[in-house]
């Protein structure tokens, strides 16, 4: 069983992927489900929501209908002009 550190590292580490993959995606953004559908075999669809929730109220990404799109705090850290 992986230790707390292990765990919290790794969530980190999807977040920041989900985000660049969000900045990267455009103005358009990445659909939610397609996201899902890659982490879904480690972790559930509430804790999926729960994540997003998270990113969402620090400003990293915003949900619009089934997107995700790039928050305010990684559209200035992105090199991308949009």
């Amino acid at each position: 069983m992986a230790t707390n550190t292990v765990v919290i590292a790794a969530i980190r580490k999807l977040a920041d992927t989900i985000e660049e993959a969000a900045r990267l995606a455009g103005p358009l953004g990445v659909p939610s489900g397609h996201v899902y559908a890659l982490v879904m075999s480690f972790m559930t669809l509430d804790q999926y929501t729960q994540l997003l929730s998270l990113m969402e109220e620090a400003g990293r990404i915003t949900v619009e209908g089934n997107c995700i799109k790039a928050g305010k705090a990684a559209r200035r850290a992105g090199s991308l002009d949009w």
